[in-house]
């Protein structure tokens, strides 16, 4: 009897990305293996031998430096993005600890 080739893990962006986070906060080795070679780490728990063509970079947020990831902009100028991809592209997600700047913290 052979076995059968496991297929990749069907999931979104976002459900990836609670994954690895969840598995990073439990798992110390896991974290720094994440943060030192991603794109085969993402590979592996995506249950694939490697992801061609993709660059994953992941870098760990401090008590006081956040980081803004701006998406790729869309390749074709003319078409307007519908409710539901502006909300993707938003992420619709609020973070559990609160954010709060001022003038005198930004230097502004």
């Amino acid at each position: 009897m052979t076995s059968a080739t496991p297929q990749p893990e069907l999931m979104t962006r976002e459900e990836l990305q609670a994954k690895l986070i969840a598995k990073a906060w439990q798992d110390e080795s896991f974290k720094q293996e994440l943060l030192s070679n991603p794109t085969a780490v993402v590979a592996r728990e995506m249950g694939l031998d490697n992801i061609p063509g993709v660059n994953i970079r992941v870098v760990e947020e401090t008590p006081t430096t956040y980081y803004l990831v701006l998406p790729a902009k869309p390749t074709d100028d003319t078409e307007e993005l519908s409710d539901a991809e502006l909300e993707a592209v938003a992420g619709g997600r609020r973070r559990q600890t609160p954010m709060t700047f001022s003038k005198a913290s930004c230097n502004i």
